[in-house]
């Protein structure tokens, strides 16, 4: 990232801004990029190309999202101010120049992955760069509702089912992904993406802890497929990775937490031990309001019984996820979806982005 720098293309949209009657300030709410606010040619920013918002099936924005916001990227430092601008990173100029064919005066979105979301137009174009200047101050968008962390036995997950559980988990609304080191995880030469091959030592989940530090060191692999899922979910949130952890380091956060629940096979129903545990104390979901709410998902071969004794000693409820037997990854978003759509029909809430 480059340093914060004033454009004089973005000194003219400001000017233009202020010529046209929107004055100097923020619009105060939801972004659009049908704003008429000036451009570097004195006139609006333009929405951006169609292609930005009607992709192919399963590439563009999910159901839901409203087709008249501009695209978003991710900027690690937004420009603080209007006026003041910034530079992409190379796969976000790209993205904006190839994939959605944007060109100066075009509208956007910079969304920092911890709440801060500005609009912005895009100043100048290059090959792999791109120059966007602030017409607006940035917004602060606060989480709202629980703060789902997604504990699952991912670490022998093949081919690309970690890759689809990570982008999926983001889109849904979890908080943070932590892969769960259990007895019964796969051994430290399986192929993961969360690793590189193993060649560790002989404990299988020491191996597996030190070769996943790989991918989920900062701006690594998947950090920035989260990154990706999350502009194009319209969050304003980035889905924490945290570090691979053993199951018995969690129990005190199992215990802490206002609900945790373990995917268990012949359990009660996941909504009806949801309603249960928001019934406990009298306070409702309103009471897990910016708490990390649990959800454990065993590996491949479950939890062994002495897992799941620790986890509800600690105060998990064991959820039932239906009749069939599901992948890690099934079993993971099914816990997911059910748990973010119980939490938002009781008024719960959601991820503060994009108006979702």
């Amino acid at each position: 990232m480059l340093p914060l720098a004033r454009s004089r293309a973005c000194g003219r949209s400001l000017w233009s801004l202020s010529r046209g009657g929107g004055g100097g300030g923020g619009r105060g709410g939801g972004s659009s990029a049908r704003r008429t606010a000036g451009s570097s040619s004195g006139t609006p920013p333009r929405a951006a190309p169609a292609a930005a918002h009607s992709a192919a099936p399963g590439e563009g924005r999910y159901a839901g999202a409203d087709p008249s916001q501009p695209p978003r990227f991710y900027a690690p430092e937004l420009p603080p101010a209007p006026g003041r601008s910034v530079q992409l990173g190379a796969e976000e100029a790209r993205h904006a120049a190839r994939a959605l064919r944007l060109r100066p005066g075009d509208a956007l979105e910079l969304c920092d992955g911890r709440g801060g979301v500005v609009l912005c137009e895009l100043v100048a174009s290059e090959k792999g760069s791109a120059t966007v200047c602030a017409l607006e101050p940035p917004r602060a968008l606060s989480w709202r509702g629980p703060r789902f962390v997604l504990a699952a036995g991912c670490l022998g997950l093949p081919g690309g089912r970690a890759d689809w559980l990570v982008e999926k988990a983001t889109e849904l609304g979890a908080a943070s992904l932590v892969p769960l080191i259990t007895d019964r995880s796969q051994s430290g030469s399986a192929r993961s993406k969360f690793r590189t091959r193993g060649k560790g030592p002989a404990d299988a989940a020491a191996a597996e802890a030190e070769a996943a530090a790989a991918d989920f060191r900062p701006a690594g692999r998947l950090e920035r497929l989260a990154a990706a899922a999350m502009k194009q979910a319209q969050r304003a949130h980035a889905l924490e990775l945290r570090a691979p952890a053993a199951l018995r380091e969690l129990l005190p956060a199992v215990a802490a937490a206002p609900v945790a629940l373990v995917a268990a096979g012949g359990a009660p129903p996941v909504l009806r031990q949801l309603e249960a545990a928001a019934a406990r104390g009298g306070g409702g979901v309103e009471a897990w309001d910016g708490r990390e709410c649990w959800l454990f998902i065993g590996p491949e071969g479950d939890f062994t019984p002495d897992e799941m004794g620790a986890l509800v000693e600690a105060g998990a409820r064991p959820v039932g996820l239906g009749p069939h037997r599901l992948r890690t990854e099934t079993a993971a978003m099914a816990a997911l979806a059910a748990a973010v759509a119980f939490a938002d029909g009781a008024g719960g809430g959601g991820d503060g982005g994009g108006g979702v």
